[in-house]
C-alpha cells in the first residue's frame, strides 16, 4: 500500500513503505545455515587445567577457558579431589579426564587416550606429594582453527538456503513509487529498487481525468472501506490509496490532491468538486 511521503509545492511523492515482516524472514532465511555452522566457535580458545594444594589433606583443581570470540572467561573449580580416571567419550581415542571428589565424580577434561593415562597418572603422583601447584595440561584452539568453519559458513550462506533469501532479497527491498510533479507538468511511476530504478512510466498531468474516493460495503460483515484513486482521461488507474474506515482522511487527501493537480475530485454522494 502507497503511503505520502513528501509534500511540498511543487511535489507529492507516494511511496510503498518497506515490508518489516517480509525482510524478516527473508534475513532469517538467509542467516539460518550459521545457526548450524558457527557453534563450533564457541568451543575455540585456550584452557588450562590446574591443580592447587589447599593444606596438607585438601587438593582443589580448576579448568579455565577463554573463548576466542570475545566471550566471558568460564572457570569451573573442583573442590577437594581425591582422585582421577579416565573414561571413554563416545568418539574415538577421545577420553574424559574425570575428577573423584568429596561430592563424587566430575567430567574435568578431553584428551587423546594416551595423553589423558598421563593426566590421571600426573595427578595421583600430586595427591601423595607436597608439591603446592601443578599444571596439568594446556589447549590451544587460535584463529587459524576457525578458517575452514568461515569458509563453510560463507559457502552454504551463499548457495542454501542464504543464497535463496539473497535472490528474493531485492524483490522485498523493492518500493512501488508515484510522484506527482508540477515543476515539469508530469506524473512518474517507477519501482524503486537497491540496484536502481524499475518500469519506470510518464505521465502528463494535463492527462488525469480526475480524482475518486470510492466506498466500499462488505456484504459478509457490513463493514464500509474507503480508497482514493487517480485516474487518466483513458480511465487507467495511476494511483490507488486504501484507507480502510477513515473516511475523513480518505475525503481531504483527495481534496487536497485535486486542489494540487487542478482535477475534479469525485466523492461517494457527489458527482464533482
Amino acid at each position: 500500500m502507497l503511503e505520502l511521503k513528501e509534500k511540498n509545492y511543487n511535489k507529492w511523492v507516494y511511496e510503498q513503505p518497506h515490508n518489516p515482516i517480509g525482510l524478516s524472514i527473508c534475513v532469517a532465511i538467509m542467516l539460518a545455515p550459521l545457526c548450524f555452522t558457527l557453534p563450533p566457535l564457541f568451543s575455540y580458545g585456550d584452557r588450562s587445567f590446574t591443580c592447587s594444594r589447599i593444606d596438607k589433606t585438601m587438593v582443589n583443581c580448576e579448568v579455565v577457558f577463554q573463548p576466542l570470540l570475545p566471550l566471558p572467561k568460564q572457570i569451573n573449580v573442583y573442590k577437594n579431589v581425591r582422585g582421577a580416571r579416565i573414561e571413554k567419550t563416545g568418539e574415538k581415542n577421545k577420553y574424559y579426564v574425570s575428577l573423584i571428589t568429596s561430592e563424587g565424580q566430575e567430567e574435568a577434561w578431553v584428551a587423546e587416550n594416551d595423553e589423558a593415562l598421563a593426566i590421571v597418572k600426573d595427578i595421583q603422583i600430586f595427591l601423595k606429594t607436597n608439591q603446592n601447584k601443578l599444571l596439568v595440561d594446556t589447549q590451544s584452539q587460535g584463529w587459524w582453527h576457525t578458517i575452514p568453519i568461515i569458509f563453510v559458513s560463507l559457502f552454504v550462506v551463499l548457495v542454501f538456503p542464504g543464497g535463496f533469501g539473497l535472490m528474493f532479497l531485492p524483490l522485498i527491498l523493492m518500493r512501488h513509487q508515484v510522484i506527482f510533479d508540477r515543476s515539469i507538468n508530469q506524473i512518474q511511476t517507477c519501482y524503486v529498487t537497491p540496484f536502481g530504478v524499475r518500469e519506470k512510466q510518464t505521465y502528463s498531468l494535463s492527462d488525469i481525468e480526475q480524482v475518486t474516493v470510492d466506498r466500499v460495503e462488505d456484504s459478509e460483515d457490513s463493514s464500509i472501506s474507503f480508497s482514493m484513486k487517480v485516474q487518466d482521461k483513458s480511465q487507467k488507474t495511476l494511483l490507488s490509496i486504501y484507507y480502510g474506515t477513515d473516511e475523513m482522511k480518505a475525503r481531504t487527501e483527495a481534496y487536497q490532491l485535486g486542489q494540487f493537480l487542478g482535477c475534479p475530485v469525485v466523492l461517494p454522494e457527489t458527482n464533482r468538486m
